[in-house]
């Protein structure tokens, strides 16, 4: 199966991030100082600066690195405002999750995760954003290191070490589908779980019915946003390729709904689990052969355990290697393979499917859930299959 969705790249912030980039950088070092007080005060009134010149960002945030005079570095990290204040409202909320689950995972598990020093989920700072700041970590991103893929032997230590981290996740259990909410220790609280968007979802304390919002809300989004211009008979020209967003979005969310429809006659299960949602090699750091942090916990939350994915670090080719070492870790910390052996039924594939639509890219699962679904290539499937597969979702969104 050639088609790949597990590489793809997240996009460059959108316009109104970029314009509070812009503002952030040259407002200069005097809007950090508030932060570089504090910094310096919980290391013995050490100077620091925030080193401006040196910049990470992907599609929401952006990072600094913070330097001591010892020598000593931590790291900055501004969730970028996009100018919508239901966003801001949700984005609070978002940032006091994804410091709980740090805390949460650093505290539960061996899992190595930045240590988080102090944090403001407001916009009310000199930043106007709510930030992070943690230790910096001395390594790369997997993909951008000097890591040969080509090496087995040693794709595989590394392929072990991702695995066993994934086993942990699993073992965290829940009695409910959501995010984790701040509240004091030993005490763990799920609020509603969030998408890429913002979209809140949950707490659930049934799978099916976690699911069912999943499909309906994707569904209902599509067609509150769907082209004026989209038209209820599909024309013979049209095809994916020249699909507008639109189209490829309802597309999509019409292939959720028919995963939907078979999901409801599994069997799901009470037991729920810790799921990264971008658990990528991207924001897995290594240096040199060993893995140093896991990051961008930002979407993370608890997941049905059947719908659980303990490889989606994998590119399609590695896939059947990763999940047999994950498997063997599995066997060898638990004694069993519950895990690995129902990942490829009908219901994990179908749960998994219906997870992506909480991911910014999800139309680009599209042709695996198509060949799913239907039990023909996507790539070589006539453009006649996919036009009769639109014409149905067109007519659904008409109904």
């Amino acid at each position: 199966m050639s088609y790949e969705p597990r590489c793809l790249v997240l996009s460059r912030p959108n316009n109104g991030r970029q314009t509070y980039i812009r503002k952030l950088v040259s407002l200069g070092s005097a809007v950090f100082e508030t932060i570089t007080k504090r910094a310096s005060l919980l290391r013995n009134h050490i100077p620091c600066t925030v080193e401006l010149s040196k910049s990470s960002f992907g599609s929401f945030c952006i990072s600094f690195p913070i330097v001591f005079e010892d020598d000593i570095y931590w790291l900055l990290r501004i969730r970028c405002p996009s100018g919508n204040t239901m966003d801001s409202i949700t984005t609070s909320s978002r940032i006091e999750s994804t410091v709980k689950t740090m805390e949460y995972i650093s505290s539960h598990t061996a899992i190595p995760v930045p240590r988080v020093h102090f944090h403001d989920s407001s916009h009310d700072n000199p930043l106007d954003a709510p930030f992070i700041v943690m230790d910096f970590i001395d390594g790369v991103p997997i993909p951008f290191s000097n890591f040969d893929p080509c090496d087995t032997q040693r794709l595989t230590n590394v392929y072990k070490q991702i695995c066993r981290i994934s086993y942990e996740l699993s073992k965290l259990r829940f009695d409910q589908i959501g995010s984790m909410s701040t509240t004091p220790d030993p005490y763990v609280v799920l609020c509603p779980k969030f998408s890429w968007n913002g979209t809140q979802y949950g707490p659930f304390s049934n799978a099916h019915e976690y699911y069912r919002t999943l499909a309906s809300h994707y569904w209902k989004d599509t067609m509150s946003s769907m082209d004026t211009g989209i038209l209820t008979l599909v024309p013979e020209s049209w095809t994916w390729k020249n699909a507008t967003a639109s189209e490829k979005d309802l597309f999509t969310a019409f292939l959720h709904l028919q995963c939907l429809r078979l999901l409801d006659s599994e069997i799901l299960g009470p037991q729920f689990c810790l799921q990264h949602h971008d658990f990528k090699l991207r924001n897995i750091l290594i240096k040199g052969l060993r893995i140093v942090a896991v990051i961008d916990w930002d979407e993370c939350g608890t997941v049905p355990l059947i719908g659980y994915d303990p490889v989606s670090f994998a590119f399609t080719d590695d896939l059947d290697m990763c999940l047999q070492i994950f498997s063997e870790v599995e066997e060898a910390q638990s004694g069993d393979r519950s895990i690995s052996h129902c990942y490829n039924s009908r219901a994990a594939t179908l749960a998994r499917f219906l997870e992506t639509s909480l991911q910014p890219y999800r139309v680009c699962f599209a042709g695996e859930i198509f060949q799913f679904l239907y039990s023909m290539s996507w790539e070589n499937t006539s453009d006649y299959m996919k036009r009769t597969c639109m014409q149905q979702a067109l007519e659904l969104a008409a109904s």
